[in-house]
């Protein structure tokens, strides 16, 4: 590139790195504003550092997820595209952790915090596993199940927890109690957005995630017991996403990782039972 062409204020190629790491970042933090408004203002309480990382996981899982079940939907992308959308991303993804760099900027913001944390494609490719699931199964065995709420949930909370621990010591058992807590907790966080959504999953989407909610789900409630108090109505409601995400604290990661176009969080991810000392607000 000749004198010229360069933008102003090229600098070296040092400095347009960390010129396009900053776009990058900006990028997820405006996927979570624009997708989580409680998730957004959840994450203030991340130290600044981890919160760029968290936010650039919660980004990944975001583009993903309107991939198999919101934009694309919206925009007219057959079943079929949306796979080969998922199975392209999933490419980039790991390409772009490897070689540090993409020209996606939410990739490219995931692909360094995965280089900083040591987040690898033995969480990546579970993730993408799940998401494709949504897109041909809509009935799980429980063996399925496991591998689905381990794939759309519980690794999303290990790559926060990867980021939690990132450049801190911890003790092998302190870190097996950690891992073991995260996975406990995020796939008791994907369960209740099943429940939460199980009208909404099989009357939509035909989807039944529980092996055996189908009978159950779709007989219509009898009529109440003589004497019984009146059924409760529930107010409608917008509902914000079904991969929900509790908010990070100071002694919770984001819980993650499906929705219409309108929504706002996400379904993907875990919570660790405990933040690690360090990750706490600054």
């Amino acid at each position: 590139m000749s004198a010229a062409q360069a933008p102003v204020g090229a600098g070296t190629p040092a400095e347009a790195a960390a010129r396009y790491d900053a776009a990058a970042r900006a990028a997820a933090a405006t996927v979570i504003r624009r997708y989580s408004t409680s998730f957004g203002l959840a994450c203030r309480l991340l130290a600044p550092g981890v919160r760029e990382h968290v936010r650039a996981v919660y980004a990944l899982v975001r583009v993903a997820d309107e991939i198999v079940d919101g934009a694309s939907a919206g925009a007219g992308v057959p079943p079929e595209e949306a796979r080969r959308l998922l199975d392209d991303l999933e490419a980039e993804t790991c390409a772009a952790t490897a070689r540090g760099f993409s020209t996606n900027l939410v990739v490219h913001a995931f692909a360094r915090t995965a280089r900083h944390a040591g987040i690898g494609e033995d969480l990546v490719r579970p993730f993408f596993a799940s998401m494709r699931a949504d897109l041909s199964e809509d009935r799980h065995s429980d063996d399925s199940l496991d591998a689905y709420v381990y794939g759309s949930a519980e690794v999303v909370g290990l790559m926060c927890l990867q980021v939690f621990l990132a450049d801190r010591p911890v003790p092998a058992a302190e870190r097996a109690e950690l891992v073991a807590g995260a996975r406990r907790l995020g796939a008791a966080f994907q369960k209740v957005n099943f429940l939460r959504d199980l009208a909404e999953d099989y009357g939509e989407l035909g989807r039944v995630y529980f092996p055996r909610a189908g009978a159950g789900h779709r007989r219509a409630p009898g009529p109440p017991a003589p004497g019984s108090p009146p059924r409760a109505r529930c107010p409608p409601r917008t509902r914000p996403s079904r991969r929900g995400r509790a908010p990070p604290s100071s002694s919770a990661a984001p819980t993650g990782p499906r929705g219409r176009p309108a929504r706002t969080g996400s379904r993907r991810g875990c919570t660790p039972t405990r933040t690690p000392p360090g990750a706490r607000c600054g």
